[in-house]
Parts: structure tokens; sequence; C-alpha cells
């Protein structure tokens, strides 16, 4: 007898995605998000109750309209195919555990990724980060956390759910102070941070008494979330946009500030495998991707900003000066 759809839905949720595969729960969530959607869609749209539901009901012919419906709600095409792939996923797994159902990953695997128009990917210059840091007032203790939270944001490049897990045990204030940080998949690297951020740290934490634990709490004590860390971001960037217009024309989120960083590693010279590793980056084609390798107008816009100095601190990094052609960065990026 076959397992049902239910019982191989919570083996690949609860089981195959976090032991198996090492999935964080925010890929988790994401595939769970994907799979409650094509089961509300189908009891709402092709009037199939939900707790009658069987993997023979995932016909492409149902599945084709289930992204039509997703596009046609206001998502973008990258969701959809993101939808896709995270149904695929699933059922993959199924058949891993009941043949039977290979055809039905066959009809599945014969949708085609729809061709998406490529996003705009903001990063900001160095002026502008040195804008944004500098409009926050470090005068009290609240104001003063936000400040540190967003140099350690851009200073290490960490994706904000990784930001938010940094515990003050992961911290080493060595001569050169490095944090373990735990990256996709639970894999873990090392990333060293500037005198200056470390310094600040060390302050905050002397400043809030914390000795173990999370690093960034909110008012309740708790860890901090992405929404916190979203939040702090949209409040100095448009404290920012009467000192730097520009900044109105972007979508500034935690993520800008990684790119950015990772932007201006790349126009200092920093070998590309080097960029790869500090993001955390399986494949060094992602890293190429993420960083847009050769774009004229994003050399030129760093390079107009000779000097990063962020906020009221002499926070300082003479490497940032480095002045490269385009071409003179491509031969130091792949020589």
């Amino acid at each position: 007898m076959s397992k049902s759809f239910y019982f191989l839905l919570e083996e690949f949720l609860c089981y195959y995605l976090p032991h198996q595969r090492g999935y964080s729960p925010n890929t988790i969530r994401s595939y769970y998000t994907t799979l409650c959607s094509i089961i509300y869609w189908m009891e709402n749209n092709q009037n199939i109750p939900k707790e009658l539901i069987e993997i023979t009901d995932f016909t492409k012919s149902r599945v084709n309209k289930w992204l039509m419906s997703i596009e046609q709600s206001g998502s973008s095409i990258s969701t959809r195919n993101q939808r896709l792939a995270g149904l695929r996923s699933f059922l993959s797994f199924v058949v891993e555990e009941e043949i039977i159902y290979q055809n039905v990953l066959l009809e599945l695997n014969s949708i085609h990724v729809k061709k998406a128009p490529r996003p705009i990917t903001d990063f900001l210059t160095l002026e502008e980060v040195k804008g944004v840091l500098s409009i926050i007032p470090i005068d009290n203790s609240m104001s003063f956390k936000h400040y540190v939270i967003l140099c350690t944001l851009y200073d290490s490049g960490t994706r904000v759910n990784e930001l938010c897990n940094i515990k003050i045990e992961d911290i080493v204030f060595d001569k050169h102070c490095s944090i373990k940080i735990c990256g996709k998949r639970n894999k873990t690297r090392i990333i060293y941070l500037s005198p200056i951020v470390a310094k600040q740290i060390k302050k905050y934490i002397n400043q809030f008494g914390i000795t173990e634990g999370y690093l960034f709490r909110n008012r309740y004590e708790t860890k901090i979330s992405d929404s916190g860390i979203d939040y702090i971001i949209k409040k100095y960037s448009q404290m920012a946009n009467k000192s730097f217009p520009n900044l109105q024309n972007k979508k500034i989120s935690a993520h800008t500030f990684r790119r950015s960083k990772a932007t201006h590693m790349l126009l200092n010279g920093v070998n590309l495998s080097i960029i790869q590793r500090f993001l955390g980056h399986e494949s060094i084609q992602t890293t190429e991707v993420y960083l847009e390798v050769g774009s004229q107008a994003m050399i030129e816009a760093v390079e107009r900003n000779n000097k990063l100095i962020l906020a009221n601190t002499d926070f300082k990094d003479d490497s940032m000066l480095n002045k490269d052609t385009l071409e003179q960065i491509r031969l130091k990026l792949f020589r």
C-alpha cells in the first residue's frame, strides 16, 4: 500500500529537508509556503478538499493553472519559478519513496521555467553607506545599538538571518576579531571584522551587559528578528534621503548592505574566490552573477567615492581607495 500524500509531506518537511539535506529553517519555510499554496489553491479553485488530495492530483494542466494564478496575483515570475522548483523537489522526494508516481514527476518536469526579466540589483556607493550610518545619533543606547547592528551588517556581509543568529560565543576578540557564521544548510564559515567595528561591538557588549546568548536583541531581550533589522534599515535610510536624494530611487534592505560590501571588495581588487568564501556561496558562478562582474556602470558609480568613513567615528579603510579600470579588475579577478 502506497504512502498517503500527507504522510509523504510530513516526511519531506520534518525529516528529509532538515536531517538528510541539512536545510535551514528559512529554506524549509519556503518549501512549506509553496506546498500550502497549491493545497489551498486546489481546494478553492479545483474543488478538491484538502484532506482528499493525492499525489496524482498534481497533473501538468492543474499545476500550470496554479502557476498562472501566482502571476495573476501580482507575484513576480521569479516567485512563480521558485514555487515550481519547490514542488518539483517535493515530487522528486516522493518518487524516491514511491516509484509508482514517476509519471507525475515526468509530467511536472516537462513544465518550462519561465524567463524572467533581470531584476534590478541595487547597491550602495561608499558615500551612501557613510550617509546612512552617519545619520544615526549615537548619543543614546537604543540608537547606538542600531548603529552597531548596521556597521556589523555591512562589515560582515552576512545575510540578515545570519546576523540575527550571531551569539556572543561565536565572536573571538583577538589580534583579528573573527565571527563564526552559520549559513545556509548549516554550513559554517569564519569572517573577520575591521578593528573599528570590533571596537564598537565590544563597547556595545559592555554597555548592554551581554555575557552570553544572542548578540543583537530586541526590546524584550530576545533574538532580534529579520523584520526588526528591516525596520532599522528603513528608518535610517529614509532619514538619509534628504542628504542623499539617490537613495530615494533605491530599494534598500539588509541584502543591499551585503551586496554593497561584496561590490566594494570587488572594486578593491579582491579575488572573486575570496569573495565567494566571504559571502558563503557554494558556487563561484553564483558570486559572478551576484556581483554582475563587468558592469561598467557599477564600477564608475563606486569609483566616484574614493573614501569610506562610517558614521561619527574614524572608521576608515584605505584599501577601498583603489581606482582600477574595468579591464584591470578583470585581470585581477581571473589571473
